[in-house]
C-alpha cells in the first residue's frame, strides 16, 4: 500500500502502527530538505518544485528519528505494557521515558507523514483518528476493555 493511503487507513493493532511508523521514519530523510531548531523542537521543511511544506514541530527529547532505534524502544515498550497488564505499577524514569518516546514517535511520525502527503483538511481529521486508534490499541494491549463502561468493568475484575 502506498504510504499516503496507509496513513489514511484505520489501524487495529500496535503492530500496524509500528510498521507505519518505521515506513515514515525511513521516508522522512529522503524528502526533508531543511530544518531549524528552536529550543527542544525541530521544524522540518520539504521543498519541491517551489512548493514548501512544513511538518509539525518535533520535540528532540522524545522523537526517535532512526527506525532501528525505534524498533529497540518499541520492544522495550511492549515489555513494559506486559508488566502493566500484569499489575505492576512501579517503573524507573528511563522506562517511563521509553513509553513517552515510543508513543510520541508513533503519533508525531503519522502527523508528519500526513503533513507531507495528504491534503491539509483531510490530514487533521486523520491525525485525530489515528490517535484515538492508538490509544485504543494501547488499552487493549494492557487488558483494559474499550467498550462502554469497559474501563470500570475491567478494573473491577482485578
Amino acid at each position: 500500500m502506498a504510504l499516503d493511503a496507509d496513513l489514511q487507513e484505520k489501524k487495529n493493532s500496535l503492530s500496524e502502527f509500528v510498521i507505519l511508523t518505521k515506513s515514515i521514519l525511513n521516508y522522512l530523510p529522503a524528502v526533508l530538505t531543511n530544518q531549524k531548531d528552536k529550543g527542544d523542537y525541530r521544524i522540518y521543511l520539504n521543498e519541491q518544485a517551489g512548493v514548501r511544506k512544513f511538518i509539525r514541530p518535533i520535540n528532540l527529547n522524545f522523537f526517535i528519528h532512526d527506525s532501528s532505534d525505534f524498533e529497540i524502544k518499541y520492544q522495550a515498550f511492549l515489555a513494559i505494557l506486559l508488566r502493566i497488564k500484569n499489575g505492576e505499577r512501579d517503573f524507573f524514569n528511563d522506562e517511563l521515558l521509553i513509553i513517552d518516546q515510543t508513543l510520541y514517535t508513533i503519533q508525531q511520525s503519522i502527523g508528519a507523514g500526513l503533513d507531507l502527503l495528504v491534503n491539509p483538511n483531510s490530514a487533521r481529521k486523520h491525525v485525530g483518528n489515528r490517535f484515538e486508534e492508538l490509544v485504543k490499541c494501547v488499552f487493549t494491549e494492557i487488558g483494559v476493555s474499550n467498550k462502554k463502561n469497559g474501563i470500570t468493568n475491567s478494573l473491577r475484575n482485578r
